[in-house]
């Protein structure tokens, strides 16, 4: 069982799972903040032209299928089907 130093109610009966967490969301991080960095030191072409590379599509990519609505429609039902189900209903009783 390891317990937080900072606060002594929150606990994690798993050993060594908040330092692996910690190192993760830490090169998470800072693989976010140096994709950042290098965006923001680009000049205006580099940018236009990273811009226009990650518009490309994927090769050999199927395009994705369009689902299909199928509307079902019944004409209303008459006073003899309604007879029916009702005689069908009751006798279930």
């Amino acid at each position: 069982m390891q317990i937080n130093k900072k606060r002594k109610d929150l606990w994690c009966p798993i050993v060594g799972v908040e330092s692996h967490l910690e190192s993760q969301s830490a090169q998470q991080r800072q693989s976010k903040v140096d994709e950042q960095a290098l965006k923001a030191s680009l000049t205006e072409s580099e940018r236009k032209a990273l811009g226009s590379l990650s518009k490309v599509p994927k090769v050999g990519g199927k395009k994705p299928r369009k689902a299909q609505v199928f509307s079902i429609r019944r004409e209303p039902d008459d006073a003899a089907t309604l007879l029916k189900n009702l005689e069908l209903l009751d006798s279930k009783r």
